[in-house]
């Protein structure tokens, strides 16, 4: 693998219950590249992002490493994460036991710090994201938008070397999106490498300067941004 690659994937394929999800993959993403996953629903963008995350280990194929994506790590942020964060906080709902019958599980503070002391970057991130208000709120007591902004910020306080957002804007109310989005591109015009998974041609931030076009679990197209949004068999696609 070439010095520069933070990852490579070659010749990678992965089945589901017989049925093929991902079909001879070979991808890499160079250090300094922001990479967009694009495709609809069912294109592999997921399982993709789940290989690379290192959640699907059932894969053939092979999947390089560089030295700075192992010691730094991969953070995810997607709707699987948040579920299974609020389905944690209700098995261990002890309301029937407790005097005020209240509990509100996981503080939006604690999820966030994950047991470490709040720092002048936690601060950072919590005026920027404007979630001061929710922080002594349960994780199970916040809307999808204050999610999504906690699940960010919590990935960020780790300084991984390659952040995932899985349709970060999905569900959100105009004011939400607009903070999100204003948080995504000050992260693309910084040091920090994302790959960002898109249902839509509209979702593609202009920091992103290479796009991965899925179908079928297969790609169908790969390279510079506006060079592929131009093929009409990308705009066709989407």
């Amino acid at each position: 693998m070439s010095e520069q690659a933070l990852l490579q994937l070659k010749d990678v394929h992965l089945t589901y219950r017989a049925l093929p999800a991902l079909r001879a993959i070979n991808w890499r993403l160079l250090q300094g590249q922001q990479w967009a996953m694009l495709g609809p629903n069912g294109a592999g963008k997921t399982s993709l992002a789940n290989i690379i995350s290192g959640q699907a280990r059932h894969y053939s194929g092979e999947f390089v490493r560089s030295t700075r994506l192992a010691t730094g790590g991969i953070a995810y942020v997607c709707f699987e994460q948040a579920q299974a964060l609020c389905d944690r906080d209700r098995k261990l709902d002890d309301s029937e036991t407790r005097a005020d019958a209240t509990d509100p599980g996981t503080l939006v503070r604690d999820a966030i710090l994950v047991g470490s002391a709040p720092d002048a970057r936690f601060r950072q991130w919590v005026e920027r994201l404007a979630i001061g208000p929710i922080l002594d709120r349960g994780l199970r007591y916040i809307s999808t938008g204050e999610m999504r902004k906690t699940l960010l910020a919590r990935a960020l306080l780790s300084r991984p070397a390659l952040l995932i957002l899985d349709s970060p804007l999905d569900g959100l109310d105009r004011a939400t999106r607009a903070t999100m989005r204003a948080a995504i591109d000050e992260l693309l015009a910084s040091d920090l490498q994302l790959l960002l998974l898109c249902r839509q041609i509209a979702d593609i931030p202009t920091g992103i300067s290479h796009l991965l076009v899925l179908a079928e679990g297969a790609i169908v197209a790969c390279g510079e941004r506006q060079r592929l949004l131009e093929q009409a068999h990308v705009q066709q696609l989407m």
